[in-house]
């Protein structure tokens, strides 16, 4: 279970950290400046790859209930 709220404490800081960094930065890695709207795609890329490891976080959680129990 420890293993769990470890795997979540990383997963919070490192989506924080990315969000940060994609609000902050000017031009991303290929030169592109970054606008209003490509930042707002970007944000949606990061917060649906949010939910698939959310998802996949309540599903580990219902297997270690379930063996705990």
């Amino acid at each position: 279970m420890k293993l769990w709220w470890f795997a979540n404490v990383f997963w919070l800081v490192m989506f924080a950290l990315g969000a940060i960094f994609i609000g902050l930065r000017e031009v991303d890695g290929a030169g592109i400046s970054q606008t209003p709207e490509i930042k707002a795609i970007t944000f949606i890329m990061v917060g649906i790859l949010f939910v698939i490891i959310m998802f996949i976080q309540i599903v580990w959680l219902f297997f270690v209930k379930k063996l705990r129990y």
